[in-house]
């Protein structure tokens, strides 16, 4: 029975220890708030265009030393009232099933955080090296659409994934 509780305890210590602390971070000017992983730092302006090669990269990116785990930030050009967050939902969704058609979808909804409506998408996409799992939740900011991701590799997912979770559902604008 001592066994048993010393197996036990030593795996709850292994668990917790393999969590992350999180710090809360304000950004864009102090309007938003996000929990990121301590000792993640912003990837430089040549880093984000090497990482992201799109046309629109995010504008801020926080990554693990690895660059295996990101939290990114991207306020978009594109109007958004808040009254208008469903229809950003359904837009961000088509664009992403039509650029990831063997993509894993496990979840697209519209969820409340702090009083504000987003929408968030939860999809396994193919990367050329590794599969990478994306929560990715957008909102209405400054009358634009704003989206903020948690992304990581698929097989760090038994590790990350709770965390993208935390992350994301402290989002709060101010």
């Amino acid at each position: 029975m001592k066994v048993l509780v010393t197996l036990a305890l030593l795996s709850i210590s292994q668990v917790s220890a393999a969590a992350p602390a999180l710090e809360q971070k304000s950004l864009l000017g102090g309007r938003l708030s996000v929990l990121i992983p301590a000792g993640f730092t912003p990837l430089s302006p040549e880093m984000l265009q090497l990482k992201y090669p799109t046309t629109n990269p995010p504008k801020l990116a926080y990554s693990n030393e690895a660059g295996t785990v990101n939290v990114t930030l991207s306020p978009l050009p594109i109007p958004t009232t808040p009254a208008q967050v469903p229809d950003a939902h359904r837009g961000v969704e088509a664009q992403m099933r039509a650029a990831y058609p063997q993509a894993t979808w496990y979840g697209s909804e519209l969820i409340t955080l702090h009083g504000r409506q987003w929408f968030l998408l939860d999809v396994q996409t193919p990367a050329a090296d590794a599969p990478v799992r994306n929560l990715v939740a957008g909102t209405s900011h400054d009358g634009q659409l704003l989206v903020v991701s948690f992304n990581t590799l698929a097989k760090l997912e038994s590790d990350w994934l709770a965390v993208g979770r935390q992350i994301i559902q402290s989002l709060q604008i101010k």
